[in-house]
């Protein structure tokens, strides 16, 4: 009796353990995988180091991968001289998986391009020399890195999962649930992606594209039965979503028409969607007309003043040369109305500034324009003068101006501007007449045209 007391004793004892082992997961069936520090030349060593920590991290959450320690990694590499800026083909990353003894290698790749990051992660196969799996993602912004990363870690975990088909409907909710609240799914979308059993990995291979776009966006066209491949080839392009939507709600089904006349003549998409809109289907129509919105031009111009009327019986009379820049408030410079503030210099006697700044008005219809103006001017280095001005011309293809100028009221100048030299206490004084009139011929430049930018 005593000896089945201490045998069953022994066995309530060992049956926990026992049990525990069965309900554990089996290691060994768990693959091996080398992770490799992120491969670019366009970031620097700590910013590689920072996104291959959190590739890392990521990854391991998943809990389906043994992750070989990072130290280890770099060890074998410095062992067998092996440098990952040097690796160029697929025989050399199967010899790092076999040096490092794993099924499995993961391989990140990130480079800039133009406006564009992209980032192609690859997991080879070690056993069968195959691609196990391999991903693109696009972004135009560096800070958006960390999330990308996070995003791939996603994919990786959905495509294993759901290849070995284990997973039950609980656990598949539950999974998904998690993800689109990662990916940013609002309370209210959750039930309606889950309903619908839309697939976090279809939405990811719309949002590698531009990962601005949301889960709402991909509810939004979803709803609405846009194409998804006509979307992805926008999104291909560098195209917003916001500019995509215009698109299609103008009727623009491709992109034939925009990458064969107009991206080829420098012509980004927002400005051939101004093109569609305004009916123009000619790039150098568009290019023409393109001249319009432009808003800032130089002015350089010469012309005279004079004291009184007629200008040979003037007390006094001067040449003058005209420098100033013209900022146009209206967006677009080739409808009926359009206005601009104005600033320069006038210079008597081609040397003596006098500062000016003046509202303009225009009226017209390209390329002839009538223009009133107002304004102040003053001139501070030799007589003191200031004062208030109306001005009346006409403009001819935004490049040619003539105008005439009034001043009704100002000061009276310490220095006499009849000789320059006579002080204003001085019997032989000339005072100014108001109004006194000028005139002025004026070229001006485009700003994006000039050989230095402000």
């Amino acid at each position: 009796m005593k000896q089945v007391c201490i045998l069953t004793l022994c066995v309530c004892l060992l049956l926990p353990v026992f049990s525990q082992e069965k309900n554990a997961p089996d290691l060994l069936s768990v693959p091996q995988i080398g992770i490799l520090d992120v491969i670019s030349d366009s970031f620097s060593d700590s910013e590689r180091s920072m996104f291959t920590d959190i590739l890392r991290t990521e990854i391991f959450k998943m809990q389906y991968f043994r992750i070989i320690e990072r130290g280890m990694i770099q060890q074998i590499l410095n062992e067998h001289e092996i440098s990952l800026s040097g690796l160029t083909d697929d025989s050399q990353l199967l010899k790092i998986g076999e040096f490092l003894a794993v099924e499995k290698l993961l391989v990140c790749k990130a480079e800039t391009f133009a406006d564009t990051i992209a980032i192609n992660l690859r997991v080879i196969d070690v056993n069968t020399s195959l691609l196990d799996y391999t991903e693109n993602v696009f972004i135009q912004d560096r800070n958006q890195m960390f999330q990308a990363l996070a995003e791939i870690a996603i994919k990786l975990e959905l495509h294993y999962i759901s290849s070995t088909g284990t997973l039950d409907p609980e656990k598949k909710i539950e999974l998904m649930t998690k993800n689109w609240i990662f990916l940013g799914a609002d309370e209210e979308d959750i039930p309606v992606l889950i309903r619908e059993n839309i697939d976090v990995k279809d939405f990811l291979a719309v949002r590698q594209f531009d990962i601005t776009f949301s889960v709402k966006d991909y509810l939004k066209i979803r709803s609405e039965g846009w194409d998804i491949d006509s979307l992805k080839e926008f999104f291909r392009e560098g195209i917003s979503f916001a500019e995509i939507q215009k698109a299609l709600s103008l009727g623009i089904g491709d992109l034939k028409n925009y990458r064969e006349a107009f991206k080829t003549r420098g012509i980004d998409f927002d400005q051939y969607l101004d093109a569609y809109t305004n009916h123009i289907v000619s790039a150098d129509d568009y290019l023409e007309y393109r001249k319009g919105y432009i808003r800032d031009y130089l002015h350089l111009g010469a012309g005279g003043v004079a004291n009184d009327l007629p200008v040979m019986n003037s007390e006094f009379k001067f040449f003058l040369l005209h420098a100033g820049w013209e900022h146009y408030l209206s967006k677009f410079q080739r409808h009926t109305f359009k206005y601009s503030l104005e600033m320069g210099a006038n210079f008597m006697q081609a040397i003596i500034p006098s500062p000016y700044f003046q509202l303009n008005c225009y009226a017209g219809a390209h390329p002839f324009y009538a223009k009133l103006s107002a304004g102040v001017l003053g001139e501070v280095f030799l007589g003191g003068h200031f004062g208030a001005y109306a001005m009346a011309g006409v403009e001819l293809n935004s490049t040619v101006e003539f105008s005439v100028m009034a001043t009704f009221l100002g000061t009276q100048p310490r220095v006499s501007y009849a000789d320059f030299e006579t002080e204003e206490d001085d019997p032989e004084y000339v005072d100014i007449v108001f109004p006194y009139f000028g005139a002025f011929l004026t070229y001006k430049w485009n700003a994006r045209e000039l050989p230095f930018q402000f």
